[in-house]
């Protein structure tokens, strides 16, 4: 799949599944370049890494955790909703029972709300780049 975009928990996934509607990526692209602002990565810049090569980590951290708190997959508590993220994964991924797997495997709470984001986010990427 060439390049694999970061920029949002789920996007990435879409080369593997079924396309989200229009109005669904305005609004991740809209969350993207707001969080990028205050996070500090370079919007455009991040669209085109892999993940592994992304850059300030300490920035894409803070970047992952903006996103998922406007996703409301980050909730007010800073812990993952598992239900919405279920909801965000159900609607790009159509295997039966993978959501189910990636929740389990990657919906883990950590000390630091960043540290959540950011691991959920790479156990993510790396269970979808493994399909």
């Amino acid at each position: 799949m060439g390049r694999v975009i970061f920029v949002l928990f789920f996007t990435f996934a879409v080369a593997f599944c079924k396309p989200t509607s229009e109005d669904a990526k305005a609004e991740l692209l809209k969350f993207h370049e707001e969080c990028a602002v205050t996070s500090g990565v370079n919007a455009k810049d991040i669209l085109d890494k892999e993940f592994d090569d992304i850059g300030d980590e300490d920035q894409v951290k803070t970047h992952v955790l903006c996103i998922g708190q406007k996703l409301k997959i980050i909730d007010d508590d800073n812990k993952i909703d598992r239900d919405v993220l279920k909801t965000h994964l159900g609607e790009i991924i159509t295997e039966d029972g993978k959501v189910d797997e990636i929740v389990t495997k990657c919906a883990e709470e950590k000390d630091d709300a960043r540290e959540t984001a950011y691991s959920m986010t790479k156990c993510i990427h790396e269970i979808m780049r493994e399909n």
